[in-house]
């Protein structure tokens, strides 16, 4: 479950029985997701938004995705 307020997001997992505060970045990430994009595709978008390293990026972003799933938070 995703609850969003101005300027914060909480994502709750049932597994866990826990309410985490999302960032800027993994409210976009979650953003895109539901917007449809693919991890290569938020990849992308989070390159030209940042200028970060790609690599960096697609790393650090399945480590996230990884983490949600494993909080049963994304199937």
């Amino acid at each position: 479950k995703v609850v969003k307020r101005p300027n914060k997001s909480f994502i709750f997992s049932a597994v866990e029985g826990e309410l985490f505060e999302l960032n800027d970045v993994g409210n976009t990430i979650l953003d895109k997701i539901d917007e449809g994009l693919d991890e290569e595709g938020i990849a992308e978008y989070l390159h030209k938004e940042t200028g970060e390293d790609i690599e960096t990026i697609k790393q650090d972003l399945k480590e996230f995705i990884e983490e949600l799933k494993q909080k049963k938070i994304l199937i």
